[in-house]
């Protein structure tokens, strides 16, 4: 087929037919009062010729006609040339023809001799407008195809550019838990003993690394020294200016005698001014040193917040700092703070991110935390968890997953002696650490001669309880006396706790054996704190647990999980009635945040 001229405005009709007397009729019907270009064939090879030859709007053909007829030359030209709209003009207006005719989306069909001129013009002009709305509908096709090209290029290029980032953020995701790794480790790995004194630290990042840094010293006289950081800022560059205080302490002078607190901070801050002096390049500190013989205590604060003195008789008192932050000044003057314990006074030592509120809630104050501490009792670690927890209470969030904005972390010291610890939480934090990533136990459940055993290893928070109970409830429901195993187990948060409440009152109620085993001292001490007296006494005997354990999948949705969360608060409120107001106050918040009645 060869290449058609373009169509003449305003269109081209031709006209197909044997009779030539009908040919020059229709041609003056037409050009009555239309400027139309007019083709004619004489027969459906004829047309065959124009067709191939000329653009053409619209045909009007006679059916009958020598050498090909005028449906076999519409089905030729839906093949060859489907471009044109057809007219059918004819005497054999049988139903069959017209069957076909319409099977070949033949436009109009006229019958002849008796064809009104009015109609037939009418017909033609509307035939012509079908076509050009055709034609329109091509274009806008033909540009839509070029535009879903463009677009088609342009996402698989995006795509392409998304699996390089998201390759980019995968190699700076495994730096970012390396750096994690590696500054866990300028922390102290386990907590100093002390006969008279308890050194309690906790630490919370809200990314993978963090400016918060905090130490525990024993010095050769027996002095214990000690200090708590915070660069300012978050992720690498202020862990950066952590690991560079760390690194350039010098707790002794040249004679290996140790030095006064006030002369340790001047000349860290010469060397902060030295090495990395710049806009927003500065840390907080207080350091102190501590006789444990005598009970005094010498201190000195380069723009930290408050220090909380507890007394044990009651009462509190803030020590505010004693100079600038380090960095921010060439030659700045410290002072001291002399304190003088006494058995149960408490010294809390902790960065800024304990004001910082959750989201939607009100940020603390220093005043607020000496409150907290006045409030607590029991252990150190304790201690820590309960102001800790009772921050996120007050602003709106009981969760411990509940993103910070702030990395947090604290020391508490505690004259008359106790039990030290370190708690620094998860082994890894996600960046932008959010609910649904906080790295909790592993469950891990078998059988063995017709009893369930369930082991919880690790650290038992919220986001493995809602399986935790759900394997519980599966075992209570077949009858099956059921261990809870807490050998490996180092701590349990509060909506573990509850969920355990929940777990032993299903078991009374189906009276169905229950027995939690391995029980040490850290995790008792949470059973008693929280008076949960129903589970303290199913506590038993160590037993063996099953050659074969399985473990059991954690995975649950987000709003599941809040649920959960909600639910172990509620059932704790309900133990105790001293601690209920403040976890009905959380379960309140947890149910107004996920939008539950």
């Amino acid at each position: 087929m060869g290449d058609r001229a373009p169509a003449m405005p305003p269109g081209v009709v031709l006209i197909v037919d044997d009779d030539p007397a009908l040919r020059l009729l229709l041609q003056e019907v037409l050009l009555f009062d239309e400027s139309y270009q007019i083709l004619e064939a004489v027969d459906g090879v004829d047309a065959q010729r124009v067709l191939r030859e000329t653009a053409v709007d619209v045909v009007i053909t006679d059916l009958r006609m020598p050498h090909l007829d005028g449906l076999g030359l519409i089905r030729w030209a839906h093949e060859h040339c489907p471009g044109p709209i057809w007219i059918i003009n004819s005497g054999l207006d049988t139903f069959e023809m017209a069957a076909e005719a319409l099977e070949l989306s033949v436009f109009a069909f006229l019958p002849k001799p008796r064809a009104n001129f009015d109609s037939m013009r009418m017909t033609v002009r509307k035939a012509l407008e079908y076509r050009e709305l055709l034609r329109d509908r091509e274009t806008l096709n033909d540009a839509l195809e070029v535009s879903n090209a463009q677009l088609r290029e342009k996402v698989e290029q995006l795509e392409s550019v998304c699996e390089l980032l998201q390759r980019q953020a995968d190699v700076i995701d495994e730096d970012l838990r390396r750096a994690n790794r590696i500054q866990r480790s300028l922390l102290p790995s386990i907590a100093p003993v002390s006969k008279r004194y308890a050194f309690n630290g906790f630490y919370r990042p809200c990314r993978n690394v963090g400016g918060d840094l905090y130490d525990v010293m024993r010095l050769p006289d027996g002095r214990i020294a000690f200090y708590v950081a915070d660069a300012a800022g978050h992720g690498v560059a202020a862990a950066m200016l952590s690991v560079l205080f760390k690194h350039r302490l010098r707790v002794f002078d040249e004679q290996k005698k140790w030095r006064m607190p006030a002369q340790v901070l001047a000349d860290i801050n010469a060397v902060v001014m030295a090495e990395c002096a710049g806009r927003g390049l500065f840390l907080t500190v207080v350091y102190g040193v501590l006789d444990s013989d005598t009970g005094d205590a010498v201190l000195a604060s380069a723009g930290h917040p408050p220090v909380v003195v507890h007394r044990r008789r009651g009462g509190t008192e803030q020590l505010g700092h004693t100079g600038p932050a380090l960095g921010l000044q060439a030659d700045p003057s410290f002072g001291e703070h002399r304190v003088r314990f006494g058995d149960g006074d408490r010294l809390l030592l902790y960065t800024d991110g304990v004001f910082c509120p959750v989201p939607g809630g009100e940020p603390r104050t220093a005043d607020d935390v000496a409150a907290a501490l006045l409030r607590v009792e029991g252990d150190g670690q304790n201690a820590l968890r309960q102001v800790h927890l009772a921050g996120r209470a007050q602003n709106g969030n009981g969760v411990d997953g509940a993103p910070r904005e702030d990395d947090v972390t604290m020391l508490l010291v505690t004259a008359g002696g106790g039990k030290s610890t370190v708690d620094h939480g998860e082994a890894a934090i996600a960046p932008s650490a959010a609910i649904g990533t906080e790295l909790g136990a592993e469950l891990l459940t078998g059988q063995d001669n017709g009893t369930a055993y369930i082991s919880i290893r690790g650290r038992g928070i919220w986001n493995g309880a809602g399986a935790f109970l759900n394997e519980c409830e599966q075992q209570l429901a077949d009858n099956r006396p059921l261990v809870l195993d807490f050998s490996g187990c180092s701590y349990l948060d509060s909506t573990f706790l509850g969920t355990i409440h929940e777990v032993v009152v299903r078991a009374e109620e189906a009276s169905t054996a229950l027995t939690l085993t391995g029980v040490g001292a850290e995790v008792r001490g949470l059973f008693e704190e929280l008076h949960m007296s129903d589970v303290l006494e199913h506590l038993g005997a160590d037993q063996a647990l099953p050659a074969r354990l399985h473990p059991l999948p954690v995975a649950g949705s987000l709003q599941e999980a809040r649920r959960r969360v909600l639910a172990a608060h509620v059932a704790l409120a309900g133990i105790n009635d001293e601690q209920s107001a403040q976890l009905l106050a959380v379960a309140d918040a947890i149910r107004a945040e996920s939008g539950d009645p």
